[in-house]
């Protein structure tokens, strides 16, 4: 933006806006890093802020259809993937670490929102089944939370073969309150939500699906060392049961 000031007078240089994925490095003047909060000006001076790329910004999506055959590609975040399993494909597996999966999505043909590299695989109903998987289930994004200027932005996921039976999903948080304790995987639950002795338990609900069964939730000015879960909770048929996430 342009700014007016008479020669010979200080400019104090404004806070630098926080933008998702990029992280400030400063402002320049020409190839000069400008080291001071406040610069004299004594001519037409053109100012610049520099950011740095975040790896999150870029998400490295590999993915192999039932055919062995291999589909990769780089996307930003929140950028739609569409993936086609081919025929026999029952379901799509995610590998978090060497030879350990997880369930992604339930169906041959997937489109999703990126929001972080993952490694994919489009697998039978056999071999679907040969993992064991506990369903309906909720995953988080493996690597953390996204960071937004004030905001915390959690990204969640569905996974269940009819959804018709999910009555609620979200993210839990628990913050220690003044002198008392930050809750344990035990006290970070539903039922706790509201203020407890030492801490306190945010229930924050999503309201839509989007993608791959996928919801986000942004959350204003967090406060430093809270946990988080994620939980669903589901008709059996015969009570609601609700599943969670391994605390984060």
């Amino acid at each position: 933006y342009l700014n007016y000031v008479e020669s010979g007078y200080d400019f104090t240089l404004p806070s630098a806006p926080a933008l998702a994925f990029y992280t400030f490095d400063g402002y320049y003047i020409g190839d000069t890093k400008v080291t001071d909060a406040e610069i004299e000006i004594t001519e037409d001076t053109e100012i610049l802020a520099k950011y740095n790329v975040n790896s999150d910004a870029s998400c490295a999506i590999n993915a192999t259809d039932i055919n062995n055959a291999a589909h990769n590609s780089s996307v930003d975040y929140n950028n739609k993937v569409e993936l086609e399993g081919g025929s026999g494909t029952y379901a799509w597996v995610e590998e978090t670490e060497a030879n350990r999966f997880r369930p992604f999505f339930i169906g041959e043909d997937v489109s999703f929102f990126a929001s972080e590299s993952a490694n994919l695989k489009a697998v039978n109903e056999e071999q679907f089944n040969a993992y064991k998987f506990t369903l309906p289930c909720i995953k988080l994004r493996k690597s953390g939370v996204i960071l937004n200027g004030t905001k915390t932005i959690f990204n969640g996921q569905i996974v269940a073969e009819d959804l018709e039976n999910i009555r609620e999903y979200g993210i839990l948080i628990g913050v220690q309150t003044s002198g008392g304790i930050v809750p344990n995987d035990s006290q970070l639950i539903v039922e706790n939500a509201g203020t407890q002795s030492g801490y306190k338990v945010v229930r924050a609900k999503s309201t839509k699906l989007v993608g791959a069964n996928q919801f986000s939730i942004a959350i204003n000015n967090l406060p430093s060392g809270y946990v988080y879960r994620g939980y669903v909770i589901y008709d059996d048929g015969t009570s609601l049961q609700t599943e969670y996430t391994d605390l984060m």
